[in-house]
């Protein structure tokens, strides 16, 4: 129907095995209330650095969970572009928190607010841009190009890896 839904956001700066657990868990939490088609997608950064995140992620963390690296190409800024467009022809719906489908979803924390600050004020640098980077990729997963041999998610869920 061309309108995008922002159900929820766990927003949180940590050390990175702080934050591969808090993925871990989110990724549980998600598939309790969503089902099997959530996938989490991770920034993936170049080089294999990058590489070795993301096979950390699907061999440690995320194992038995679907969990794919979406490498990071071009400026943040052009990254943000296509999610931005959306946002200001008001096809983006960030719901209530902590509300999904007349069900009360686990997160306790106001994350909608905490977002649309974070949003309006990109691209400053004194602003934490992780917090656009994770939407802004899921917008660009599930509007990826269809090709023969990539299969592409209805429903996608990106990670701001870096703590």
């Amino acid at each position: 129907d061309g309108i995008y839904y922002l159900i929820h956001m766990y927003i949180t700066r940590d050390t990175p095995l702080r934050v591969a657990e808090q993925v871990k868990q989110q990724t549980i939490s998600d598939r309790v209330f969503f089902g099997h088609g959530v996938e989490t997608w991770i920034e993936q950064g170049p080089g294999d650095a990058g590489l070795f995140l993301i096979d950390t992620y699907k061999t440690q963390y995320l194992k038995g969970f679907y969990c794919q690296g979406l490498p990071s190409t071009g400026s943040k800024i052009a990254r943000a572009k296509p999610l931005s467009a959306e946002m200001q022809k008001l096809n983006v719906l960030c719901l209530a928190d902590g509300e999904y489908q007349g069900c009360l979803l686990p997160e306790r924390r106001r994350w909608r607010q905490q977002f649309l600050a974070m949003a309006t004020a990109f691209p400053n640098p004194d602003v934490h841009d992780d917090v656009v980077d994770a939407p802004s990729g899921a917008y660009n997963v599930i509007n990826m190009p269809l090709e023969e041999d990539i299969y592409v998610p209805r429903v996608a869920k990106a990670t701001g890896w870096r703590g």
